[in-house]
């Protein structure tokens, strides 16, 4: 028995304007990605992503129209590259946006005959009847049983024996292209095009270790699909680092209710190879991921990392405080920093800018979420910081103790800082001031270091109790 598609449309006149009717499709079939042999990703991350898709296609000696279809609908056109065998040379090339539409639909059966579908006022059932649709100017006008009606209720239906699209519509963007082929028969292309809608970001697992003094740190990369469009096993490269661009195509925001994908591989999966590449690091997945539209895949990114890290109390002063201000600050609370250098040797990882998220044991050995922070591109060798949040049980209080203006541009001003342990445990506190101009510390009952624009003291405040430092600096503006 013949199989027919049926099209139904709601018969709302204040939503059918008149459009051209679509032009008829090209002779030549479409290359769906049923044709495809290999497909490769390669994602930035800063939304861009380089799509290499090889397909095949059978071509006639002379010249050929084709349309490519399941091609991403955030491509940058101007950016597609072509390479096909046989000494085929592209023509011209054309994106068509997606035009399956109600609107487009009713234009394209003017004058052909469909069916009304309706509710039958006292049983409920539906029924459908005959209606041959005369225009859709202004409104619907149709022929029903003999009468001309007028935005007659109900849904309209039309047969569609294909059993796809109308002919000329598309419920997809495709690339038309011309080109002009030396022999008939099967053709291999190459396309390679820049799209918008993917990304890639790390994230990070910290395990803090303090009894030794280690971080236990594992990486995931978390792959985001947005282009409207699915990848299915794709081989897939992540670039870590900036790439430069003058061009962006417009966002695309995710959809509401994005789909979360599980973790593609465990632990104990193979892990992505990295190279260097031209100033940037790239990483190649052991396996073929699937990411649909609307879709985000983690996969591990590299081998879990153990580094020593240093755990800090650091209390940061203002600038501005070193003015005639006489007033007391309010009591504000240290923050709590894990500093650690990335390893090098064998063990040696750069870590790309991602989130980092702290955890650690308590009492019953129960993992605990600290704090999270964001880190930047750290190389090999370097040193990275985590703000994970600010101790509750220690406060430092600062206030302005003297001030003495010798010129326009030199002063002396003296300050104290009260620090309070509420703890049952002695505290390590790092007394950070950043000084303005060109600064001696004159006196201070504790000692400091210099760190490039910034005087830093180290404290010992016992638990339950409080440490005091007093210090003077003369400052050259």
């Amino acid at each position: 028995m013949r199989m027919q598609r049926t099209f139904m449309i709601a018969a709302a006149a204040v939503s059918l304007v008149s459009t051209p009717v679509p032009s008829p499709a090209w002779a030549q079939a479409p290359v769906s990605t049923e044709t495809r042999s290999d497909l490769a990703l390669t994602i930035y991350g800063n939304g861009l992503g380089l799509v290499s898709d090889r397909r095949w296609a059978n071509f006639t000696k002379g010249l050929n129209e084709l349309s490519l279809e399941g091609l991403s609908p955030k491509i940058l056109s101007d950016s597609l590259v072509t390479e096909i065998s046989g000494g085929a040379k592209v023509l011209s090339r054309e994106r068509l946006a997606a035009n399956l539409t109600p609107r487009a639909v009713m234009n394209a059966n003017v004058g052909k005959a469909g069916f009304l579908v309706r509710q039958h006022p006292g049983t409920g059932a539906e029924i459908s009847e005959p209606a041959t649709l005369l225009s859709v100017q202004g409104g619907i006008v149709a022929r029903i049983g003999g009468r001309v009606v007028l935005n007659p209720d109900g849904r309209w239906a039309f047969a569609n024996p294909a059993l796809g699209a109308p002919e000329g519509l598309r419920p997809h963007p495709v690339l038309k292209l011309s080109l002009a082929a030396e022999t008939t028969g099967r053709h291999d292309l190459a396309l390679r095009y820049l799209s918008g809608g993917l990304s890639w970001r790390p994230v990070y697992t910290a395990d803090w270790r303090p009894t030794d003094g280690l971080v236990d740190l594992q990486a995931w990369a978390v792959l985001g699909n947005a282009t409207g469009v699915d990848f299915d096993q794709a081989w897939v490269r992540l670039v870590a680092g900036q790439v430069h661009r003058v061009s962006r195509p417009q966002p695309r925001q995710l959809a509401r209710g994005m789909k979360a994908e599980a973790a593609m591989m465990a632990a104990a999966a193979p892990l992505p190879s990295r190279q260097a590449l031209a100033g940037y690091h790239l990483y190649r997945l052991p396996a073929t991921v699937s990411l649909a539209d609307g879709a985000e895949v983690q996969v591990a990114l590299m081998p879990r990392l153990q580094i020593k890290a240093e755990r800090r109390l650091v209390s940061e002063g203002s600038p501005q405080a070193f003015g005639v201000q006489r007033n007391v600050g309010e009591p504000a609370h240290p923050a709590i920093r894990l500093a650690f250098t990335t390893p090098k040797g064998d063990a040696a990882q750069p870590l790309p800018s991602g989130t980092v998220r702290l955890y650690g044991a308590d009492a019953q050995g129960l993992a605990q979420f600290l704090g999270e922070d964001r880190i930047g591109d750290v190389p090999v060798g370097g040193k990275a910081v985590l703000n994970a949040g600010r101790a509750f049980d220690i406060t430092v209080s600062r206030k302005q103790t003297s001030f003495r203006r010798e010129s326009n541009r030199v002063f002396e001003s003296g300050h104290q800082a009260r620090l309070h342990n509420g703890g049952a445990k002695p505290a390590r506190v790092q007394v950070v001031e950043t000084l303005p101009g060109d600064w001696t510390i004159l006196d201070s009952d504790r000692p400091h270091e210099r760190d490039g624009g910034r005087a830093v003291w180290t404290i010992v405040v016992p638990a339950g109790g409080d440490a005091v430092l007093n210090y003077r600096v003369r400052v050259r503006n």
